[in-house]
Formats: structure tokens, sequence, C-alpha cells
């Protein structure tokens, strides 16, 4: 309830000449606070939540290993790598590539197995490169056909038949440090048979290879490229990658049936 005074103050605001010159300031501060309070009083001022964190941006899971990893480097100071990464094999149906590409790399039975292979190309140097990809073929120790159908921004392509190492894909200038990435589906002909209708691990990992990629900085093929990771495999001959499966054990090299082991090239090397 309101003083008797401050209630006719509020209905005769004259009358604070009445309550003396003493009470008159005092009067008049209580009239500002009763119009004040006099508005909307559900108006809150928010409070603040000292304790509250700020959402967390979502975590972007790393890449998993590579494969394998190439790299190449020539005197003028130009150093590329590049990291493959193998999917599951799969049936032709379920790659998406038109039909009239695959039926150029199978046979047309509907025994091929294809596996996609993800290439991330990067330069190490200080200035932008040229870079290209050959030697896309079946490797050394494989016992049946391996080819390719390349992802080209034009579209995709077979590569038919085996081809030498000149270079087969043009990457075109990347720059330093500006990861560049090309897709790649590795084609295991004839990897469905009566025998193994569903191939073991085992059975592709002996059965197809492919060769090391060339990387050509410059456009030059000939520069050394070195191969390493899990899936990089020597035995005693020419290094290779096994697209899918196990990676073999042992190997048979020459014409007397003699098997060799086979070491995975993993040994570090150092950055360029």
């Amino acid at each position: 309830m309101l003083p008797d005074r401050l209630r006719l103050v509020l209905r005769h605001p004259t009358a604070c000449g009445l309550l003396g010159s003493c009470a008159l300031v005092t009067c008049l501060a209580l009239i500002a606070s009763c119009s004040r309070s006099s508005g909307d009083s559900s108006a809150t001022t928010p409070r603040a939540h000292p304790h509250r964190k700020p959402p967390k941006a979502p975590v972007v899971p790393p890449p998993p290993p590579a494969d394998f990893i190439l790299r190449a480097g020539d005197s003028e100071g130009d150093h590329v790598i590049t990291e493959g990464r193998f999917g599951e094999p799969q049936a032709f149906a379920n790659t998406g590539i038109p039909p009239e590409v695959l039926a150029e790399c199978g046979h047309g039975d509907d025994r091929e197995l294809a596996v996609r292979l993800e290439l991330t190309t990067i330069v190490q140097s200080s200035l932008p490169v040229k870079v290209g990809l050959g030697n896309f073929h079946s490797g050394a120790e494989a016992n049946n056909e391996t080819r390719f159908v390349m992802d080209y921004t034009e579209g995709p392509t077979c590569l038919s038949q085996a081809v030498t190492t000149e270079t087969q894909v043009e990457l075109g200038r990347l720059y330093p440090h500006d990861p560049h990435p090309f897709t790649v589906w590795v084609i295991l002909n004839e990897a469905l048979t009566p025998d193994h209708p569903v191939p073991s691990a085992k059975t592709l990992g002996e059965g197809w290879s492919m060769a090391i990629p060339i990387l050509a900085p410059d456009g030059y093929p000939d520069i050394k490229t070195t191969g390493q990771g899990p899936r990089v495999i020597s035995c005693e001959q020419e290094p290779f990658i096994v697209p899918a499966g196990t990676p073999p054990t042992t190997a048979a090299i020459g014409t007397e049936g003699e098997n060799a082991p086979c070491t995975v090239q993993i040994k570090p090397v150092p950055a360029f």
C-alpha cells in the first residue's frame, strides 16, 4: 500500500509543493520510480551463464592410413608425394561407372571385381609444378590381368591394354601443399570363378597386382619413383602393389617353380 501523501502526489503532482521544499526532491524521485515500475513488468534482463561453454566445432576424422606412398623429385628441387588408399572389392554394377566403359575393361562375363583407388598428390617444393602419373599396368608378379578405369574430368576412361611408363594421367599444374585428388578404379579380371565364386583375401592378394605408378614432375616420367607402404611388396624382383586381399608372403620366380619370400616395403623414407 502507498502512503497517503504519496497517493496524493501521484493523483495531483502539483501537490508536491504542499510537502515542503525539503521533501520535494524525494517526492519527485518517488514519482519517477513509480512511473518506471508501472511499465511492462514482464521485461527481464537475461542472465549471463559464466560456466556455460561454447559449443564445440565438429571433429573431422583424419583420413585412414595410406596403403602406399609414392615419392619423386628432380635435381631442380621439385618434390612430389602421392598417397594411395584402396576401397573394398565390389561388383561392376555397384561402381557407378558407365556400362560401355566397363565393357572395355572387362570380358563381359560378370566375373570381374572393381577396387576404388583414391590418389592424393601434393607438391612439397616451393613453386607450382606440372605433375603426371604413369605406368598403370599389371604388376610383375600378377597371375591375372589388372586393368584400370581413370576418372577423368571429361568422364571415366578405360586403359584397356597394358601401357608403358609414359604418363597416362595429367594432374595439371599443382601448387605447393595443396592436395589434389584423383580416382582410379582397379579392375581385377576373372576374379570370380567356379572354384572361387567368393574369392578369399589370400586368393585376391596372390592373384592380382599393379605396378608402382610413376610420378612425372614437369613431364619427366624417367625420374625415379619410390614406393613404400603396407601394400607395396617385393619378391626379389621389381616392387609391386597389391590392390586387394592379403599381401602374399611368397611368390613364384623364374621358370622352375621356385618361390621367393616377399617383403612388405614399409621402411621409413626421409621427408623431402
